[in-house]
């Protein structure tokens, strides 16, 4: 079962969380313990009844309020970190560590970031307040990690508005669309440059050696397959996902993992090539992306590449699809 460690999440609105935690059977111990693990549905149906009950932006106030120590280990790595672009890294790559059913994906282009936040075993309806807790956090600790006045360019929601959603612009800046494909923060590829005020290199490669460490321990729980996709899906924008690396970051070998996946009837290219493939659907028909930019955030050296592996997947060159969208709008 998919599971959130306490950390300092519940402690920093223990006064709002407390008068609910007894009704979804979950332990009173995630107010003073950071090790307590709570099944991650639970935790989702928490933030949900506070909304219903209390608070309707309890996500947005419990994503601008988390710092960095509320998030374990994970947390005090990227206060560690040299820049915003290596903090947020560590979020894409141990996100898991701390919660199994949570994925953040960077994608990097030529000037802009798309940071993809998702829910994997969640129904839609538990979904609202954790997405507006984990974009709310993102802004607000590039904001505390940099000293700076972060403002995204654009954020989305896979849910829909409140009534009210003067909120949602206090804490942003920046204009949020509803009723989106995916939870998303949009912002300059420059931001990711940013100085991070308390870096701390040695520090950094000890707390990520830990972290290394912890997340082959949660993937020995979790299945493979998933795992798997999530590694790859993250580490497109470095390049050709690597079967040894993939591997080493699950606590195995690369023949051992080329094995498992043979037994599955999978084969690690084309994992890879099925991932690009969803990636690139989605950015080349709803997003203002460039081509340039998507075949960078797919791992491409160049857009030639990126163009000939889509028409060998859709059958069709990204250019025509563009052109066809921009023919038959809506």
């Amino acid at each position: 079962m998919p599971t959130i460690f306490s950390e300092g999440i519940f402690a920093r609105f223990e006064d709002q969380f407390r008068p609910f935690v007894a009704e979804l059977d979950i332990p009173e111990s995630v107010f003073t313990r950071r090790d307590v693990e709570v099944p991650s549905h639970k935790y989702a149906e928490l933030l949900e009844t506070v909304a219903r009950h209390a608070n309707p932006h309890i996500g947005l106030d419990l994503g601008e309020s988390l710092e960095p120590r509320d998030l374990g280990v994970m947390g005090h790595a990227m206060s560690a970190s040299a820049t915003v672009g290596e903090a947020l890294s560590v979020v894409s790559r141990y996100l898991y560590v701390l919660s199994q059913s949570n994925t953040m994906r960077l994608d990097i282009g030529e000037d802009a970031v798309v940071c993809t936040y998702a829910v994997t075993i969640l129904q839609p309806e538990l979904v609202r307040q954790d997405a507006e807790m984990a974009l709310g956090w993102t802004t607000s600790i590039i904001r505390t990690l940099s000293g700076k006045n972060f403002r995204p360019r654009l954020v989305e929601f896979c849910h829909g508005p409140l009534e009210n959603t003067r909120k949602h612009y206090s804490v942003f800046g920046c204009d949020v669309l509803f009723g989106r494909r995916n939870n998303r923060l949009h912002f300059s590829r420059n931001v990711l440059d940013f100085p991070v005020l308390t870096a701390d290199k040695g520090l950094f490669e000890a707390l990520v050696y830990f972290l290394d460490s912890q997340l082959c321990l949660r993937s020995e729980e979790d299945d493979l397959l998933a795992k798997v996709r999530h590694l790859i899906s993250i580490s497109l924008g470095e390049g050709l996902p690597d079967l040894n690396q993939i591997a080493s970051q699950l606590g195995m070998s690369g023949r051992t993992l080329q094995r498992k996946l043979r037994d599955e009837g999978l084969a690690f290219a084309d994992l890879v090539d099925e991932i690009r493939y969803a990636i690139a659907q989605d950015y080349v028909s709803h997003s203002e992306f460039s081509l340039t930019d998507i075949s960078m955030m797919l791992g491409y050296g160049e857009l030639s590449s990126f163009s000939r592996a889509f028409k060998r997947w859709a059958g069709k060159s990204p250019e025509s699809i563009r052109k066809s969208l921009s023919d038959n709008p809506g």
